[in-house]
């Protein structure tokens, strides 16, 4: 049997491998986020380009 630290640096790395794609997807919509924070200020900007021009 592996001694107690093999076992435990054994299940450490089973978790980093477990949680490896998690922090991807965390990575992944922190950019989505971003992306649609700068969608919603251009709609802003937008919207308000075509309320100066009807007024």
């Amino acid at each position: 049997m592996a001694s107690p630290e093999k076992m435990i640096k054994m299940l450490l790395d089973e978790i980093r491998q477990g949680t490896a794609p998690l922090a991807t997807i965390i990575q992944n919509q922190e950019i989505l986020i971003l992306q649609n924070k700068q969608l919603l200020e251009l709609l802003e900007d937008t919207r308000l380009t075509i309320v100066n021009d009807q007024e």
